[in-house]
C-alpha cells in the first residue's frame, strides 16, 4: 500500500510516496517517488496535486466537499498511558 510521508530534517520537510510491504515477516518500506521539499510548493500547487489524485481515483473533489467533514475534537491519550504506567509501577511497590 502506498502513502505519503513527510520527513522533517534540518534542511526542510521532504515529501515522499512510500510503499509498505512485508518480507520474511518484517514490515519494510521503499520510496517510490521523491517529491522534493514541501517548502518549494505553493499551497495552490499542493491542492492541484491532491485534486488530480482524487480524479485519478475516480472521486471528484465535489464529493469530498459535499461530505461536510469537520473536526469535532482532539484527544491526547499519551497522558493517560503515562499515568497508567506510573500507577502500575508504584502500585507494585506499595
Amino acid at each position: 500500500m502506498a502513502y505519503l510521508r513527510i520527513e522533517k530534517k534540518k534542511s526542510g520537510s521532504y515529501m515522499r510516496i512510500i510503499q509498505g510491504y512485508r518480507k520474511d515477516g518484517k514490515s519494510l518500506c521503499k520510496t517510490l517517488y521523491n517529491l522534493g521539499r514541501l517548502e518549494d510548493y505553493k499551497s495552490t500547487e499542493l491542492q492541484a496535486i491532491g485534486q488530480k489524485f482524487l480524479k485519478l481515483a475516480g472521486c471528484p473533489i465535489e464529493n469530498i466537499k459535499d461530505l461536510g467533514l469537520r473536526e469535532l475534537a482532539r484527544y491526547n491519550y499519551g497522558y493517560i498511558q503515562i499515568v497508567n504506567s506510573l500507577w502500575n509501577t508504584f502500585k507494585t511497590i506499595l
